[in-house]
């Protein structure tokens, strides 16, 4: 095999959040001399030896997801040497922007491995002058895993962060591969595959159904995304009664994504003044309180203006934007006590109130640290119609009232997904609900509990891909309904080959039932 990879067999594989954990078989670290070549036949030669030993395969990146939909009992590639970046050029591109800006679309378009670390990228796209759209509340993630499994911001007028994806660069075996795009708005021109060997593939449905498809359609080498002009984010984070929280729940079922003003009376009744809509707002909850319970936060995109920045954040500070599942790990050392007093207390450190804290993405969304908890993280995260998300989150108060969660309540708003089995499906916005707490048998009992409720009152809902929940297959058929027969053709379609779609499946896809076994040899009379 290639020089320039490292296998390690019988490898000990664990999560970041210390709540999977699996011996397999070996891991593949593939990495570049120069450019990408080196990654892209590395990746293909790890497929042909898996094709002849008859083994799956499964890539990941920063090991951010809470369910085991990364793992394989084969063989797992640790995509994070894979690093190459570079911008597209406007001889490559054969299409228009998603995303309206008076910057030409030449200049935004970048080609990352699918290694790159939202950290990474942020600080190469900040020096060029670009931003990511959206982003997920920590940059530990790989811009691939994130993609696959459908991490969100709460970018109301955005989406996930799939939804800036143009194309995808699929390996599915030692000798082939694809620049998989829509055909419906596709973004580059078949030279541009040429330079990579690649099959230029415009297929809308194929492309939607990769989207968001957790490594079962073979092994991301890249991705193409579509970037903004550097913009900075003018940041505000209040702290207010849930009764005063919830007013905004039937403001934003009516959101408009051309043009609303359906929020800003709200916001200035509540203590943010402002003249225009958000371009991020979240909610913060202590399910143990009635009083002073929610943080609010709410973000205003500005143009780049290094003379209107803020001081950066220190490495001790709470960021406005941090994943409070890493802070929700502070529960962990006090677990004895009562839940509702510790929760309580630890309340005060989930978000700092803040007032036009002004920063770019890199600063506002920075922290990459994972509190490990002994026991192992948890967390489940729900999405429902914004119609029905007052009722929702009344209900998961409700359960909390007879059960036992270590944890907060973190709620968010997203623009719906195209991609065929996004959690963010529901349109204008889908309200994401997520549920961290310590890893305990309690914390899950809990989960069913909400499960079971939102059931009750017949609120449809989701789960995102990369955490944990019920995926058995008749809960996926709950939710998504025809669409996961749509997803489950469009993987035959482009994995025509049985064996192929053996290789790319795992445990999660058996539970799930969209999995395929390979066929049987033989047949003949002995």
């Amino acid at each position: 095999m290639s020089t320039k990879v490292t296998i390690t067999e019988n490898y000990q594989w664990a999560n970041e959040h210390n709540n999977v954990n699996k011996q397999i078989l070996r891991r593949y670290q593939i990495y570049n001399t120069t450019g990408w070549k080196d990654g892209l036949k590395g990746i293909q030669e790890m497929l042909g030896q898996a094709r002849n030993k008859m083994e799956r395969v499964r890539s990941y990146g920063g090991k951010w997801s809470l369910s085991d939909v990364a793992v394989s009992n084969d063989n797992m590639h640790d995509t994070k040497p894979l690093t190459f970046w570079a911008g597209i050029g406007a001889s490559n591109i054969d299409g228009k922007n998603w995303f309206a800006d008076k910057a030409s679309l030449d200049k935004r378009l970048f080609y990352f491995q699918s290694g790159a670390q939202i950290a990474q990228i942020n600080i190469a796209l900040e020096k060029a002058g670009f931003s990511l759209p959206t982003t997920g509340a920590s940059n530990g993630q790989t811009l691939a895993g994130a993609v696959s499994t459908g991490t969100h911001g709460s970018a109301l007028k955005i989406g996930a962060m799939q939804d800036f994806v143009r194309a995808l660069h699929i390996i599915t075996g030692e000798n082939e591969h694809f620049i998989l795009q829509p055909k419906t708005d596709p973004i580059v021109k078949k030279g541009f595959s040429d330079i990579f060997g690649a099959v230029l593939l415009n297929d809308d449905e194929l492309f939607y159904a990769a989207l968001v498809s957790f490594g079962s359609f073979g092994v991301i080498h890249g991705l193409i995304i579509e970037t903004l002009p550097l913009f900075q984010l003018e940041t505000y984070c209040i702290r207010i009664n849930y009764s005063q929280a919830a007013g905004i729940f039937p403001l934003l079922a009516n959101f408009k994504h051309d043009s609303s003003t359906n929020i800003t009376s709200y916001l200035n009744s509540v203590g943010i003044k402002c003249t225009e809509d958000p371009h991020h707002v979240d909610l913060i909850a202590n399910p143990y309180s009635t009083s002073n319970n929610v943080y609010l936060r709410a973000m205003f995109k500005r143009p780049y203006d290094p003379q209107k920045l803020s001081p950066e954040p220190g490495s001790s500070d709470t960021r406005v934007g941090d994943d409070i599942l890493s802070l929700v790990g502070g529960i962990a050392d006090s677990i004895g006590a009562a839940v509702p007093v510790v929760v309580n207390q630890l309340f005060k450190d989930v978000a700092k109130v803040q007032s036009g804290f002004t920063q770019t993405p890199r600063n506002i969304f920075g922290d990459s640290t994972v509190y490990h908890i002994k026991k192992g993280g948890a967390s489940v995260e729900l999405g429902v119609p914004v119609s029905q998300a007052k009722a929702a989150v009344d209900a998961v108060f409700a359960c909390v009232q007879s059960s036992v969660f270590a944890g907060f309540v973190g709620i968010r708003f997203v623009k719906n997904t195209k991609a065929t089995i996004g959690f963010t499906r529901f349109a204008p916005l889908t309200c994401t609900i997520e549920l961290p707490a310590v890893n305990s048998e309690a914390t899950h009992n809990f989960y069913k509990k909400v499960f079971a409720e939102l059931d009750n009152l017949n609120i449809p809902f989701t789960l995102h891909w990369g955490q944990e929940g019920d995926y058995s297959p008749q809960r996926l058929s709950r939710m998504y309904g025809a669409m996961l027969d749509k997803w489950i053709q469009a993987r035959k379609k482009f994995l025509p080959d049985s064996v192929q779609r053996y290789m790319f499946t795992n445990d999660f896809l058996k539970r799930c039932g969209i999995n395929e076994a390979a066929p049987l040899t033989g047949g003949t009379i002995i």
